[in-house]
């Protein structure tokens, strides 16, 4: 047995991977989606460094040692990790893309505890995965992409989190059904256990109990057959119906499930990932020399990260400068960099996100008393937002705080025609009210 189990080890590392078109899918779809999970967390940005207050993830001896994260700094490390998932999605060379794109996740994960998102670990040992895999293979550095190793290792890496993931649910509280009874909120979920459970002529909790169970047992098969290629026609299907199950029951687990919806590709069917295939573009070609362009990014993104104030402009600037250094400045890639930012700075100046930015700014300066700044991040999020209730109530009771009643009845009466008789709404005005008299 144990003879066997060591040939297919070997055989799972040493078998070569039959499809190219399927590492180019891979890369196009996961790191598209990872730039979309790191741009949405723009919205955080302004509340690291907040009272000049850090709890980092290093030891204690290099926590102390290490200088608290301002917001300008993390906008800029934030805004490079998602510029240069475009990049890589779009063909940029994986060679010193990969590795820079390694570095800003580990820093903005590693350097406060601010960042809560498990998978955003699982990122990190990701992306460190497979700048190995473009660094330490001669063929890769040439080609510019991920030796196919890398993705064998990601492979490994998604079995462990799998096999970690059923242990961990090896509790008493898991399999008693309480602990996902909790996190079940969504409507038709509770109306589906309501339903089987008359059905059954159980109780409600033991249905959930099942479901728990049975998470458990799926993760561990998942392990498994992740590991298992003969098994990859049935891995795929069932991989993928169960992050959208997941992602359907409103978990408020981030990204993740898409994450690893797109890194289903690397057990997709082989004729079905050749097609898509097609789809991905191909690695730009060298640009030359790329150890003073490094050393050149780290002094830009040193730069970058001891400003003490940010604008748009500069930000995009440095971070377009910063990612051409790393990527090469060839024109595809100047192109592909304008494309990127495009797309990168209209998703942080868009709709929820940028309300949300200046809100969570509101949210801790008024934690912390500081009203005047409160005040001003709120006025942002009601100008971005005209119509956003919550809004409208919390800079009516700032307003009124800095005894600027008569600025803020306006957004009472606002709040109220949103919503009538709400009574936050209603005793913020009162109170805007009194202030006047």
């Amino acid at each position: 047995m144990t003879a066997g189990l060591a040939e297919r080890w070997a055989t799972f590392w040493d078998a070569p991977e039959a499809e190219p078109a399927r590492l180019g899918l891979t890369r196009l779809l996961f790191f598209g989606a990872l730039a979309l999970d790191t741009g949405q967390q723009l919205v955080h940005a302004g509340r690291y460094g907040a009272g000049r207050f850090n709890v980092s993830h290093l030891p204690p001896g290099l926590d102390a040692l290490l200088p608290a994260p301002t917001a300008p700094g993390l906008l800029l490390l934030t805004l490079t990790a998602s510029m240069l998932c475009l990049r890589l999605a779009l063909g940029a060379r994986a060679t010193i893309a990969l590795p820079a794109l390694a570095a800003c996740l580990s820093a903005t994960v590693l350097w406060s505890q601010l960042d809560s998102y498990q998978h955003h670990y699982l990122m990190v040992l990701v992306t460190v995965a497979l700048s190995g895999a473009a660094l330490l293979t001669p063929e890769a550095r040439r080609d510019g992409e991920i030796a196919p190793w890398g993705f064998k290792l990601l492979r490994a890496q998604i079995a462990v989190m799998y096999a970690w993931a059923a242990v961990a649910k090896l509790d008493e509280r898991w399999i008693s059904g309480v602990t996902l009874n909790a996190q079940l909120n969504v409507e038709w979920a509770r109306a589906l256990i309501s339903r089987l459970s008359d059905t059954l002529g159980v109780a409600p909790l033991s249905v959930v109990a099942a479901g728990a169970v049975a998470v458990l047992v799926v993760e561990a098969l998942f392990a498994l057959a992740w590991l298992t290629p003969r098994l990859w026609p049935l891995l795929w299907p069932l991989g993928v119906a169960f992050h959208l199950s997941v992602e359907a029951l409103d978990l408020k687990i981030g990204q993740f499930s898409l994450l690893m919806i797109t890194l289903y590709t690397l057990v997709m069917p082989a004729a079905l990932a050749r097609g898509l295939g097609r789809l991905a573009p191909p690695v730009e070609p060298t640009t030359g020399p790329w150890a003073w362009r490094l050393g050149a990014a780290a002094v830009v993104g040193a730069l970058g990260l001891a400003l003490p104030f940010s604008t748009d402009l500069l930000l995009v600037g440095l971070w377009v400068v910063l990612t051409l250094l790393i990527t090469g400045p060839s024109p595809t890639a100047a192109a592909r960099a304008v494309l990127s930012a495009a797309l990168v700075v209209g998703l942080s100046h868009s709709g929820e996100l940028a309300r949300d930015y200046y809100r969570f700014i509101g949210g801790d300066a008024r934690v912390r008393g500081e009203l005047p700044a409160a005040v001003a991040a709120y006025t942002e999020v009601v100008r971005l937002d005209p119509g956003y209730f919550s809004g409208r109530v919390r800079l009516c009771q700032l307003l009124t705080a800095v005894d600027r009643a008569q600025d803020a009845l306006p957004h009472c009466e606002e709040a109220l025609r949103l919503m009538p008789g709400q009574p936050d709404a209603l005793a913020a005005e009162a109170a805007a009210r009194a202030a006047l008299r």
